[in-house]
C-alpha cells in the first residue's frame, strides 16, 4: 500500500507486544470509521484509548468471535458506537457463502480488463 500512500501497520508472525503497537498506530492516525477482525482495535478504544470514541462515527467488524465480544458490550451498555457485523450483510452472504467465491466475485465485476 505504500504505493497508494496508505499506512498499514502489519507485519507476517508479529508478537502479541507488536500487534497491540500496531493497533495503537492506527489510532494514532485518528480514524472516524473502524474495521476490525476480532474486536481488538475497538476494545483498545474502549479500554485504553476512551478520548478518542466522540470522533468515532461507526465501525465494521468481520469476525464471529469479534461480533460475540461486540454483543457483549452492547448488551452491558459499553458500546459506545455502532458496529455493522460484516457477515451479517446479505451480499456477502450471497457472494461469499452461497457460491464461496468471496470479494474476488465483486472485485472483477468492478475492475475493468487488463487487456
Amino acid at each position: 500500500m505504500k504505493h497508494y500512500g496508505i499506512p498499514v501497520y502489519a507485519i507476517h508472525g508479529e508478537s502479541h507486544k507488536t500487534y497491540y503497537k500496531h493497533i495503537n498506530q492506527a489510532l494514532d492516525a485518528k480514524p472516524h470509521l473502524t474495521m476490525d477482525d476480532g474486536c481488538d482495535l475497538v476494545t483498545t478504544l474502549h479500554q485504553s484509548r476512551r478520548k478518542m470514541i466522540d470522533n468515532i462515527l461507526a465501525g465494521t467488524e468481520e469476525t464471529t468471535t469479534g461480533v460475540i465480544r461486540l454483543n457483549a458490550m452492547a448488551a452491558d451498555g459499553a458500546l459506545q458506537f455502532p458496529v455493522i457485523a460484516v457477515n451479517n450483510s446479505k451480499t456477502k452472504h450471497f457472494f461469499d457463502n452461497r457460491y464461496g467465491t468471496g470479494q474476488s466475485t465483486i472485485d472483477g465485476v468492478l475492475r475493468p480488463p487488463i487487456c
